[in-house]
């Protein structure tokens, strides 16, 4: 799966819920997003020995991150994202992709 479409889920489902529920609490951040990925990536090589995403995850002293999408989202920090998203990934021309 791609990563940025787990992204784009997780923050659209939180505001999901945020709106279902009208607790605030339920907004994400990047930080909670890189967070929550590490996790299911675990959880998925456990139970099904098949990753979730193929982007690697770097240990940073804030926890972990996907390098690919840092500068991505970069701009909400620690924020709460509160808008729903459509990100698409596109690399740069001179990247090439396998």
């Amino acid at each position: 799966m791609r990563t940025i479409d787990v992204i784009n889920e997780i923050i659209n489902q939180s505001i999901d819920y945020k709106n279902i529920y009208n607790d605030e609490s339920f907004y994400t951040s990047f930080y909670s997003i890189n967070k929550l990925i590490y996790f299911a990536q675990i959880e998925m090589l456990n139970k099904y020995n098949i990753p979730l995403i193929d982007d690697i995850i770097i240990a940073d002293k804030t926890g972990p991150f996907i390098e690919k999408t840092m500068i991505l989202f970069s701009k909400y920090n620690f924020d709460k994202i509160t808008e729903k998203q459509e990100i698409e990934l596109i690399l740069p021309p001179m990247v090439k992709t396998v």
